[in-house]
């Protein structure tokens, strides 16, 4: 194929191989390459000519076409965070359907998970524990936060997922 380098050949080969995996295992995109803004690698698939997230053009090539522009590919494995493209655990979800899958493998990014938290949950449950016992902007000031960030942790609208200590 004139014009198409090395590495392409060598992705595309392994993509074909690989499209058609039957085993039950995680199967790891073995490429580099840049990521996009969610931290998936890209590629550019035959049937559309177009560059996609590679669960996503794994999704396209083994299952078809998205029911509609919203869907995402999905993990049933949970392992999408590790760069798992085995066909068998990728399927077509709504954005609400792959949002509950991530909580259920607790891969969404939520609290500490996520790249800009500046709290731990354990910062979250003393600012609770703080709450009627010292002003929201001094505990903002202590914490590196601000005051609306206090008050929606402690009426529980932000870090609803961490709950407090057993012993508080």
């Amino acid at each position: 194929m004139p014009g198409v380098s090395r590495h392409a050949k060598e992705i595309a080969k392994w993509f074909e191989e690989n499209l058609s995996h039957v085993g039950d295992e995680c199967v790891v995109w073995p490429f580099g390459g840049a990521p996009d803004h969610h931290g998936y690698r890209r590629i550019k698939i035959k049937r559309s000519g177009k560059v996609h997230p590679v669960p996503r053009a794994i999704a396209i090539e083994a299952h078809g076409v998205p029911p509609s522009e919203t869907h995402q590919a999905a993990h049933t494995c949970g392992r999408g965070d590790i760069g798992c493209v085995n066909p068998s655990h990728i399927y077509w979800a709504t954005p609400q359907e792959n949002q509950l899958d991530r909580r259920k493998h607790g891969t969404d990014p939520r609290g500490v998970r996520q790249n800009t938290a500046k709290l731990t949950e354990e910062d979250v449950r003393l600012i609770r524990r703080l709450h009627g016992e010292a002003y929201q902007a001094d505990i903002a000031k202590e914490f590196g936060v601000s005051r609306d960030t206090v008050q929606q942790i402690q009426y529980r609208k932000h870090w609803s997922h961490v709950k407090d200590s057993s012993f508080a």
